[in-house]
């Protein structure tokens, strides 16, 4: 076992020659006392305490970042937490049918898609977040022939059957409902990819 010499940094200490050694040569007890007590030591203790400085102030840049995005969420007015959850819970439905083709006309071979509600979201506020209402829908069914309905629902019935199709159908239209803060949160914090 190698004993405890002042080698590399500590080159210029002799250490106590008995101890194996624990960083540049010296035993803890040496390396400790060669740190703090000679102007070598005390640089390589100085570059260390500022790199220390350095990440512990990027730790709480990190931390009051975190902060300041969770009281964004709560700065935004009401619609635009809506719309983030919604482009979260999209994002996801998109990329949970990316292999089927789109839920109106089939076509697998679109450039663009979208997260497609067969109820529509501007009627059944309730159902925005309903997995079962939203499908990907190219962008010629969703937007040109609005929605496609028709061929939606035939699509929608092989998808989760004609039971669960008819729940969607028998929901009733509520334009004020709210969703809370609580709620929105868990939808992006579910849904997110």
């Amino acid at each position: 076992m190698k004993a405890c010499k002042g080698i590399n940094k500590a080159k210029n200490y002799s250490g106590c020659g008995i101890n194996p050694p624990f960083q540049a040569g010296l035993c803890y007890e040496c390396y400790k006392y060669w740190l703090y007590n000679t102007e070598d030591g005390l640089k390589v203790l100085e570059k260390q305490t500022i790199k220390a400085k350095k990440v512990v102030a990027f730790s709480q840049k990190k931390e009051a970042t975190k902060i300041k995005k969770e009281t964004r969420f709560e700065l935004l007015s009401y619609p635009k937490r809506v719309q983030e959850a919604r482009r979260v819970f999209q994002k996801w439905i998109r990329e949970r049918d990316k292999d089927l083709p789109c839920v109106s006309c089939g076509n697998p071979f679109a450039e663009d898609y979208h997260a497609g509600h067969f109820k529509k979201a501007e009627v059944y506020s309730q159902l925005i977040f309903n997995e079962d209402n939203v499908h990907k829908q190219c962008v010629k069914c969703n937007v040109f022939l609005g929605g496609n309905e028709a061929n939606y629902r035939v699509e929608l019935v092989k998808r989760i059957g004609e039971n669960a199709v008819k729940e969607l159908e028998q929901a009733t239209p509520n334009k004020v409902y709210r969703y809370s803060n609580e709620e929105l949160k868990n939808i992006i914090n579910t849904y997110k990819i």
